[in-house]
């Protein structure tokens, strides 16, 4: 079926910029019409995935746009799991898809799989990072408190501390919005935030600047930190540690985050795809960073050197 002259083309631009989406209004803004929508449909140039959202024939189909038709129909906001694993955050994954939006009386029907109407919840609580609406990290946070185990939800606060995602500060204004009655996981974060309070920084950046003093010790180039490695197949993960001139992969094992035998599982498995993939990988104990600096220093001097050049 052929385009009709009254129609105007696609704005294939846009979608481009909107991981293969337009919306209606999108089209509406274009000129193109509601029969230049009925026909694009049928001939497969538009694909309709919900009620006024449409996927351009032929584009591939990504996470990121899985999370923008998540997210558009009706309007809202990764959140929850979903935002976690949106912010990069480990042991979370996107699907199935949780979103929350502010209440407004609408009851459109969303296409997510799990839709959250909480009722403290403002403007400022959201935001848009790689083109996706989601909620800021720190009310991720609270977020998860209301729904996932006590553990994982103070090692994501601090993963989130030492990225840089949340600070004291704005988890104390935080708190002062959320507290009150029907407003679950508030009393966890008020645990969380309270054993944070003596310390100046995350402990995950305690360590890497300690590291990075016995690096210079040893008298050789600074490692990286918090670098992203995968083989041939896939990411393997972000590592605390790697050098720029030779693959050597150091990863210092505090005592809270590797314990536990699903930990250490998942470190084995780690290590076997990075040394399979040519690196040498040194896991550090968080004991001997701090009180066996003089063997640290020579032992991080002689992996350097036995390690393979990149």
């Amino acid at each position: 079926m052929s385009r009709s002259a009254h129609d105007p083309a696609l704005p294939f631009h846009l979608a481009c910029a909107q991981h293969g989406l337009l919306t209606a209004a999108d089209l509406h803004t274009h000129g193109v019409t509601r029969h230049g929508v009925a026909h694009a449909v049928d001939r497969g140039d538009l694909v309709r995935v919900a009620p006024g959202l449409f996927v351009v024939g032929g584009a591939p189909r990504t996470t990121s746009q899985g999370a923008l038709v998540a997210t558009r129909s009706p309007a809202g906001s990764l959140s929850h799991r979903s935002a976690a694993a949106w912010w990069g955050l480990p042991k979370f994954e996107l699907e199935p898809f949780h979103v929350t939006r502010i209440r407004a009386g609408s009851t459109t029907r969303s296409s997510c799989d799990v839709l959250h109407q909480p009722r403290r919840l403002t403007r400022a609580h959201l935001t848009t990072w790689r083109d996706v609406p989601v909620t800021r990290p720190g009310r991720t946070l609270f977020d998860l408190a209301a729904t996932e185990h006590p553990k994982l939800v103070a090692r994501t606060y601090d993963t989130m501390w030492s990225r840089g995602l949340i600070t004291p500060q704005g988890m104390d204004r935080l708190l002062a919005e959320l507290s009150g009655r029907g407003c679950t996981g508030v009393v966890l974060m008020r645990e969380l935030i309270d054993a944070r309070r003596h310390l100046t920084q995350p402990t995950g950046s305690r360590l890497e600047q300690r590291f990075e003093v016995l690096n210079q010790r040893a008298g050789i180039p600074l490692l990286r930190r918090q670098v992203e490695l995968g083989d041939e197949d896939a990411w393997i993960g972000r590592l605390d540690f790697a050098g720029q001139e030779r693959k050597l992969v150091v990863e210092v094992d505090s005592e809270i985050h590797h314990s536990a035998l699903l930990d250490t599982e998942r470190d084995a498995s780690q290590t076997e795809r990075l040394e399979a993939a040519g690196w040498h990988v040194w896991r550090l104990k968080e004991d001997d960073l701090w009180n066996n600096s003089v063997w640290v220093v020579e032992e991080l001097r002689r992996r350097w050197w036995a390690a393979p050049p990149r």
